[in-house]
């Protein structure tokens, strides 16, 4: 959201008064799991130079196809969650991401969605508590999150049977991706947050705006969207479930003109009012 350029990205966290980094992509060109060894130490020596501090690794752990089968989908899996924990060394965060799968094989939604989908992959459980149970074993906690396209993850039901699934004492918690979760499906509400609370660990948000139907249309500020952003925000703050709010870039059509860093800002601003209406 901050820009593709390092430098400029981080200078601009400090200008806003932000603390932490969510880290993903963009970091001299590339995602983070795609860093070499020198250029991850390069990273964490510019975020301490500015006083800021990593808090989350947004890796593409677990975006895969489980329409490849298992060995290919632990493999591929493997290969980038050993970079991410030899990143994680240095750059010390507090919560490392991983990626709900996606399923191609099938079409997506509708009642009893992820019981499906377990009982046809019945071993997603079993490779995800592998991956959560290895950074677990490395002192880090994680959050799974929602994608927007082919994510078996389309409701708040869904979330949950996910987590019901998995072996019990991970330390694992869940990111709401608010758009991504209604481009699956599932539009933003209060009855949705409060159904993800007792899971949650992480908020995502961007705006968007609905069409006549309800489906996401256009890309918005949070102040421009047609779904419920200040009530669900000072909600999940109230809940005393959340830590951190992450502000993402808006998906749907983009209005000519559209300055993502500038909407960037002002969704920066109404989330800090929306903060302080709680407090």
């Amino acid at each position: 959201m901050a820009g593709s350029e390092l430098d400029a990205a981080l200078d601009r966290h400090v200008q806003e008064g932000l603390e932490i980094c969510d880290l993903k992509d963009g970091i001299f060109g590339k995602r983070l799991e795609e860093l070499s060894h020198e250029q991850v130490r390069s990273l964490a020596d510019e975020i301490a130079t500015r006083g800021l501090k990593t808090y989350c690794l947004s890796t593409s752990l677990g975006d895969h196809d489980l329409a490849a089968g298992r060995e290919r989908w632990r493999q591929v899996n493997s290969d980038i969650l050993d970079r991410v924990l030899s990143a994680a060394e240095i750059l010390k965060p507090a919560l490392i991401r991983v990626i709900v799968a996606k399923d191609t094989s099938r079409p997506q939604g509708g009642e009893d969605n992820m019981k499906r989908v377990l009982a046809q992959h019945s071993w997603v459980a079993a490779v995800y508590d592998e991956i959560i149970g290895r950074i677990n074993g490395e002192g880090y906690d994680v959050v799974l999150e929602n994608e927007a396209h082919d994510c078996i993850i389309t409701s708040p039901e869904d979330v949950r049977d996910l987590f019901a699934a998995l072996k019990p004492g991970h330390r694992v918690r869940y990111t709401w991706d608010v758009q991504n979760m209604w481009q699956m499906g599932t539009p933003p509400s209060r009855e949705v947050l409060d159904k993800l609370l007792p899971l949650l660990g992480m908020l995502h948000v961007k705006g968007g705006r609905a069409s006549s139907d309800g489906t996401l249309k256009d890309a918005s500020s949070l102040a421009d969207a047609s779904w419920p952003v200040a009530d669900i925000v000072r909600a999940a703050i109230a809940s005393g479930r959340i830590e951190v709010i992450c502000i993402n870039p808006s998906h749907g059509a983009r209005a000519a003109g559209f300055d993502r860093w500038a909407v960037a800002r002002d969704d920066l601003r109404f989330i800090r009012a929306a903060d302080q209406r709680v407090a």
